[in-house]
């Protein structure tokens, strides 16, 4: 089988600040806005997993704490911005869920990992994903809009790289395989679905549709990695084409919110 093509080091660490790069101290103004990052912290969730059980197996040690570090302030950040920005008692309520459920989290997380503490991350990570998820489904819900939703299935796609990346981590450091490989596979099918829809959206530019084809491109080489391959080489491919294709979709997200602030 063809190697995917290595990313150079420099590349790799241009899309650790690219990826998550968000000014900070901003306000959310607009809904579409609201949807895109309360749509990140879903991704941020798995995120914060993946890089906890890199660094705990050794790999990409330096990176991952990098990511880590930055992922954890980044929610903490928008999750202040999504307390101040609540239009109904419906988000109001779910935003307040998911500050109960942070903070535990956030020190699980701090902690130095071994596979157990791993396991309790990930654990308290899928509360933490399905609680987010509910923010993102009600604003977009109160948005009443096509534009809502494709931004809500445009943000997932940024979860899902991560939690493909870490469910395949996880399988690598032999942690609960059946569930894993289940979550793994559930998540592939999930993102191609996804895929499907976005291509078929009227809200599509050009550039959008660029996106999606190169996003396209990158997954194809995971389908023969995922779940198959458990060692260091891979485990690192997996991990640096994921970054990529949340790199773009977080761009064709943004892109979605701005076709819809300017409708």
């Amino acid at each position: 089988m063809k190697k995917p093509i290595r990313l150079s080091a420099v590349l790799f660490a241009a899309l650790l600040s690219v990826v998550i790069s968000v000014p900070a101290g901003a306000e959310i103004s607009t809904l579409a806005e609201a949807i895109n990052k309360a749509g990140r912290q879903r991704m941020l969730s798995q995120r914060i997993v993946k890089n906890y059980c890199l660094i705990g197996m050794d790999i990409m040690k330096e990176a991952a704490t990098k990511q880590l570090d930055a992922s954890i302030k980044l929610f903490n950040s928008q999750l202040e911005e999504l307390k101040g920005f609540t239009p109904t008692d419906k988000v109001k309520q779910r935003v307040e869920k998911v500050v109960t459920l942070w903070g535990p989290f956030q020190e699980v997380a701090r902690v130095a990992p071994t596979k157990e503490s791993c396991e309790a991350l990930n654990e308290a990570g899928e509360d933490l994903l399905s609680n987010s998820h509910k923010i993102v489904l009600a604003l977009a819900d109160f948005s009443g809009s096509s534009s809502g939703k494709i931004i809500n299935i445009s943000g997932r796609q940024r979860m899902l790289s991560q939690r493909i990346a870490k469910y395949h981590i996880m399988y690598a450091w032999d942690l609960g395989d059946s569930e894993v490989m289940d979550n793994l596979n559930k998540g592939m099918v999930e993102f191609q679905g996804a895929q499907v829809l976005l291509f078929q959206s009227k809200m599509n530019t050009p550039e959008i549709r660029d996106l999606l084809v190169q996003v396209k491109r990158q997954i194809k080489p995971l389908q023969k990695i995922i779940g198959q391959k458990k060692d260091k080489y891979w485990v690192e491919e997996v991990v640096k084409n994921t970054d990529v294709i949340l790199k773009d979709m977080n761009t064709v997200t943004g892109l979605y919110q701005q076709a819809a602030e300017n409708m």
